[in-house]
């Protein structure tokens, strides 16, 4: 069994775990999307003013 799959079978695929990035890479990117999304509602919010 080589490493990936020891990898996705203990952690699993949808994991947010990234070989050799680690967690912080996906949570990252989650975070930056959310702060995205809640700027667009900002903005929207601010037209309408």
């Amino acid at each position: 069994m080589s490493s990936n799959q020891i990898v996705d079978q203990v952690l699993g695929k949808k994991s947010g775990y990234i070989k050799g990035l680690g967690y912080r890479s996906k949570l990252i990117s989650m975070l930056f999307a959310l702060m995205h999304e809640e700027n667009k509602k900002l903005e929207e919010t601010l037209k309408k003013c």
